[in-house]
């Protein structure tokens, strides 16, 4: 049987993978500097679904060339 402990790890390392760091932090109730480490260490890159979501929808003059391209093969 697969304890609460295990599961909470896995939504977790899920989120981390996918959403920003903003996010992760926020729902999670960690900080965002945890968040970025935990980030590095699974080597999450730096441009997520979820980090490329946000500046689309609230910065979208600060996306660069590569998370453009990066965004376009997502």
């Amino acid at each position: 049987m697969i304890s609460v402990q295990v599961i909470f790890a896995q939504l977790l390392i899920k989120a981390i993978k996918r959403e920003s760091n903003q996010a992760v932090a926020h729902h999670w109730g960690i900080s965002p500097q945890t968040v970025t480490m935990w980030r590095k260490a699974l080597g999450v890159p730096f441009y997520t679904e979820g980090t490329l979501r946000l500046a689309r929808d609230y910065m979208p003059e600060r996306l660069n060339d590569e998370a453009r391209e990066w965004q376009r093969q997502a």
